[in-house]
């Protein structure tokens, strides 16, 4: 996704849970170097792990202040499957939109 999209290419990734957490580093090197990114996120119902029994709210907290903390992100949080797609799309031109190039 990162070198699709410096190569001038509307990409995004996908994953859930432990995918993220492994995801954070490279993402914080898109966010120092001004890349735009969109990212999808699927939380399951635990931190990371999928456990039923301990839901949380990690993987919101994560996106919102993974990597370094440092940075300033746009993190977007469907509360529908119509939603979904719709946040998607303005995911895009939120990207579009804040793009530093």
């Amino acid at each position: 996704m990162i070198g699709a999209s410096l190569a001038g290419a509307k990409a995004f990734t996908a994953t859930s849970g432990p995918g993220f957490s492994l995801m954070q580093e490279n993402l914080g090197l898109a966010v120092m170097g001004e890349v735009p990114c969109v990212v999808v996120d699927v939380q399951r119902s635990g931190p990371s792990t999928g456990l039923a029994t301990k839901p949380a709210q990690s993987d919101i907290m994560q996106a919102r202040w993974g990597g370094t903390a440092t940075q300033s992100v746009i993190a977007l949080a469907p509360a529908s499957v119509h939603e979904c797609f719709t946040l998607t799309v303005q995911a895009f031109n939120l990207r579009q939109r804040f793009a530093c190039r």
